[in-house]
């Protein structure tokens, strides 16, 4: 090409890659909080003297739609900031929260549909579930006390509830020698009126001090709640404990350990409460898969879904 048209096309070139720095640096002053920068361009260079008059009229006519994209320009940079400015970890906790609360209502659903089915309860212990019910309470009333977020206890309330539920069930249908038909015993409502008279003076009454006791023996109750289940599977060389459960129990643990850092600013006594729990879970899980797998030639599919099914059809599935 000639040196005239070369020099014209470089010309253009730079032209153009002066209205992109403009547009740049626009965005990096409205960021940095320094006011509305000037455009550089063909078009704005002969209108600088009537922009710094103006005010915000930054470009003569012709230029009103480069005007408009420094705008438009500004405030998304204005949105980018504001959302970097957020602490990400919180809300990745809050959600993970919220999330975690709806999925509670599952957790220990597959194991009073269970009890409900069959309408027996001899491979579950009672005592298990006596000291979940009183442990998840006693995280409640430490939460509410502490004036934790919603996010971070919902899922204990709904377990709370989950496991009396389960509790009720299972001292409902299980027998024994002393026991022989269906029914309440009088123990069963001795000891739920003291769970009730417990919860209430801890809402109410309790010293900062009684609270952290309270904690902290709940974690050890209620999480030693689960060694009677498990030494029970090794008894009877089987596992009636839901793997759904203790699957979704492992999964909620290792979550409740990220949101109690961000959200409870890691609190040590539900930070051991939750990693012991989610080992504990482990094991169940492990032994469920173990006696069901191994041991009874059952596929993942039929171990997982004997939750739903009657144990006839889930023998049959097994012959």
């Amino acid at each position: 090409l000639p040196r005239a048209a070369l020099g014209s096309e470089r010309g253009r070139g730079m032209q153009r890659a002066g209205s992109v720095v403009g547009l740049e640096a626009s965005c990096s002053a409205s960021v940095s909080g320094c006011g509305p920068a000037l455009g550089v361009g063909p078009r704005t260079r002969r209108c600088e003297s009537k922009s710094a008059s103006s005010g915000d009229q930054w470009f003569c006519r012709g230029g009103d739609h480069l005007r408009l994209r420094l705008r438009r320009r500004r405030a998304w940079c204005w949105r980018a900031r504001a959302f970097l400015d957020v602490d990400s970890k919180r809300q990745v906790a809050t959600a993970l929260g919220y999330a975690l609360s709806v999925a509670s209502v599952f957790l220990y659903a597959p194991v009073a549909v269970r009890v409900a089915r069959q309408r027996e309860a001899e491979g579950l212990s009672l005592s298990t579930w006596w000291f979940k019910a009183a442990g998840f309470s006693i995280f409640l009333v430490y939460a509410i006390r502490n004036d934790f977020p919603v996010a971070q206890f919902g899922d204990t309330a709904i377990l709370t509830a989950e496991s009396l539920l389960v509790l009720a069930l299972i001292a409902y249908f299980k027998t024994s020698e002393e026991k022989l038909e269906e029914g309440f015993e009088a123990k069963f409502w001795g000891g739920l009126a003291a769970l009730a008279v417990g919860v209430t003076w801890g809402v109410t009454a309790a010293s900062e001090d009684a609270l952290k006791v309270a904690q902290a023996g709940a974690v050890l109750t209620q999480k030693g709640a689960l060694l009677p289940q498990i030494r029970l599977n090794f008894e009877r060389k089987g596992c009636d404990y839901s793997p759904v459960t203790s699957f979704s129990a492992l999964v909620g643990s290792a979550i409740k350990c990220f949101t109690t850092v961000e959200l409870a600013h890691g609190d040590p006594l539900l930070l051991v409460s939750f990693g012991s729990g989610a080992a504990l879970n482990f094991i169940l899980l492990s032994q469920a898969l173990y006696f069901g797998v191994i041991q009874e030639q059952k596929t993942l599919g039929q171990v997982f879904s004997a939750d739903f099914m009657e144990r006839e059809r889930e023998e049959k599935a097994v012959v």
